[in-house]
């Protein structure tokens, strides 16, 4: 097997359970599948989905997608620059880890029907900060547990993440 499920187009998309700990997403009608059966939260994502598609899926239901390139983003004021730039965060965004869960929790002039937040290449994170980079977890964590309970999906895929946060569910 070659690590990605058998896709027969006759199956309306239908995508095969998990495969070496993973489930195989290959294409953006599987998406509508998948994130229907999802628990909102983050993944790492390693699909032949790419962002742009990702980015166009979501918008086309209605959501909000947001991508993050973190190949520079080494320590926490890089990341939450990064973010904030990607968000458009709001103007009193303090660029510290309360801002940004509150932030993350008012989405104010952002409202939509879900939320999909792609972060590629995240272990400069995980490897120059990592105090850092379990903070952003835990608060990316506590934003998609916050829009579940207001009714909302919010999800984040991890992309390019080099074996990293094996914890964490692969989607590919």
């Amino acid at each position: 097997m070659n690590g990605f499920a058998e896709y027969d187009d006759s199956a309306c998309g239908q995508f095969s359970d998990e495969i070496n700990g993973g489930i195989n997403v290959i294409s953006v009608d599987e998406l509508t599948i998948l994130f229907g059966e999802l628990e909102p939260g983050i993944y790492r994502y390693a699909g032949r989905v790419g962002n742009t598609d990702l980015q166009r899926w979501a918008q086309a239901r209605g959501w909000r997608a947001w991508q993050i390139n973190g190949t520079s983003i080494a320590n926490k004021s890089a990341f939450l620059s990064a973010l904030e730039r990607a968000m458009q965060l709001p103007a009193w965004f303090g660029r510290n880890w309360d801002a940004l869960d509150e932030s993350l929790r008012d989405l104010a002039g952002q409202r939509a029907d879900g939320y999909l937040l792609i972060y590629d290449y995240p272990a400069p994170l995980a490897e120059g900060d990592p105090a850092a980079w379990r903070m952003v977890l835990d608060i990316l964590r506590d934003a998609s547990d916050f829009w579940q309970q207001q009714g909302q999906l919010f999800y984040v895929l991890l992309r390019h993440t080099r074996g990293l946060a094996p914890e964490i569910p692969l989607l590919r």
